[in-house]
């Protein structure tokens, strides 16, 4: 996987070849917006001004309390796909590039999204309030069909417990088993009645229990449950375990893993910052690619980190 100045070098690169056009994608979005908003504003005192002249003042409360809203509504929701369309355009002129500078075999679809009843399949998460989805890239890696995507979901963390913004994984597994297994952080084992219970008791079949793993280091960051002791350390092997160990430290955020299905779906929290596309009102430099870069490759080193193309038997 490709190191950090490997990655920077490459930015600096992809940036001086972007920037003219993304820069005049930018300013004609920019200039869209705000020649829309002035625009609007002038009419409005216009038409009030008119009002109180021709000695119509009565309608100025008309103007301002039942059409303004509606009319200014309309106008929000005009600019947001402004917004919008400037977002598509700087991720189809940016990202596809990142993502070939990993894997040249993977496809990416800026307006897709990993769906919402694949992320109630994994039994990770409860709650799709306002979930949203986009960026989905999927595609092999050696033996290994690897599908992600950002999502988020809930209102803030700090309201809402059960809200989740970062990336979500589906990889194929390298073992076939039958059971339902989650790994999900420590800090959920306290949680009573809330999420994570609401979460076990949709490991349907055998009646889930947590599952006590050997390693300290382990079970200080995670709590397993699932629906069989044997089949659970039939998959989570000491090297895996360690791996799992090893990824979470490198994200150093919360990590959610779910073996459903022989597969493999994971989930780690990201910083808006890591997934920020830059609006229209500034300009992109280097630390934005960047930081999509590193996000990347957070996802696609899943594969290499868990060592899932080695097949010691063969999946039938």
């Amino acid at each position: 996987m490709q190191t950090d100045e490997a990655l920077r070098e490459f930015c600096v690169k992809l940036l001086s070849q972007k920037q003219d056009e993304l820069e005049s994608i930018r300013k004609k979005a920019g200039h869209r917006y705000y020649r829309i908003v002035y625009t609007v504003i002038i009419v409005f005192v216009i038409s009030a001004i008119v009002l109180d002249i021709s000695g119509e003042s009565i309608l100025i409360p008309v103007l301002l309390f039942i059409i303004g809203p509606v009319f200014f509504g309309l106008l929000a929701y005009y600019l947001k796909s402004i917004r919008e369309e400037y977002r598509v355009s700087y991720k189809r002129g940016i990202i596809p590039e990142m993502i070939r500078f990993y894997n040249e075999n993977l496809s990416y679809y800026p307006e897709k999204g990993i769906l919402l009843q694949a992320v109630e399949v994994s039994n990770l998460f409860t709650s799709g309030y306002n979930f949203e989805s986009s960026d989905y890239v999927e595609g092999k890696i050696g033996e290994t069909f690897i599908q992600f995507s950002p999502i988020k979901f809930g209102l803030s963390q700090s309201l809402d417990p059960s809200a989740f913004e970062g990336m979500f994984m589906i990889v194929t597994f390298n073992k076939n088993f039958n059971g339902r297994y989650l790994v999900v952080p420590g800090i959920y084992n306290k949680i009573i009645g809330g999420i994570l219970s609401k979460t076990i008791h949709g490991l349907t079949g055998d009646s889930p229990e947590q599952i006590q793993m050997e390693n300290e280091d382990f079970n200080r960051l995670f709590s397993v449950y699932g629906t069989n002791q044997i089949e659970a350390r039939y998959i989570l092997t000491p090297s895996m375990i360690q791996r799992m160990v090893d990824f979470r430290n490198s994200v150093n955020e919360n990590v959610y893993f779910s073996f459903t299905r022989s597969r493999l779906f994971i989930a780690f929290e990201m910083s808006k910052k890591t997934l920020f596309v830059p609006d229209f009102t500034s300009s992109i430099d280097v630390e934005d690619l960047m930081n999509w870069g590193k996000g990347i490759r957070l996802a696609l080193g899943v594969v290499e980190e868990f060592k899932l193309n080695t097949r010691i038997w063969s999946k039938g």
